[in-house]
């Protein structure tokens, strides 16, 4: 990939976040989050798949895509889903591409607006998603290493999936 497509597909994840986190912020509840709400906060066209379930999708780079829907029904209740999805043959793609807006901006960024964060632990105590609580909203993070090596980029956390509630 060249620089200036890299640039871009930075941009529009980058893009795709910012918009994220201001819905979520600028929201009580997920009963906030209609199909009109949802496309001016992420100026994107929301696409309906039926009564109360809309969203959008698209390709960043050649490895990685993303989906974004809002179910207002749904087994647990309502809820956004935000995904990233490696779309590598191996699996293995670098998370550079999704990571313009990385995971300590999005908690510094829910922090500012009142929610509190705590992880949430997996098999051996492992950390396997942060969750953001405030009153009316809880949103679940799950985060990546930007990359396998070097160090720097494996303990640099990117934000794979998010689960708004």
């Amino acid at each position: 990939m060249t620089a200036m497509n890299h640039q871009t597909a930075q941009t529009e994840a980058g893009k795709l976040m910012s918009g994220l986190l201001a819905l979520i912020n600028s929201s009580r509840s997920i009963a906030d989050f209609t199909a009109e709400r949802l496309g001016n906060a992420m100026d994107a066209e929301v696409k309906s798949f039926g009564p109360g379930h809309f969203g959008y999708g698209g390709k960043l780079t050649e490895q990685w895509a993303y989906a974004l829907e809002v179910m207002q029904e749904s087994m647990h209740g309502p809820r956004l889903d935000l995904e990233f999805m490696d779309q590598s043959p191996s699996k293995d793609a670098s998370a550079t591409g999704i990571c313009e807006v990385d995971f300590d901006q999005v908690s510094k960024d829910l922090k500012a607006h009142g929610f509190l964060q705590e992880p949430v632990y997996g098999e051996h105590g492992n950390i396997i998603a942060y969750h953001f609580d405030r009153p009316g909203l809880s949103v679940t993070t799950v985060v990546i290493g930007e990359a396998s090596n070097p160090i720097e980029k494996t303990s640099h956390q990117c934000v794979r999936a998010m689960t708004i509630q």
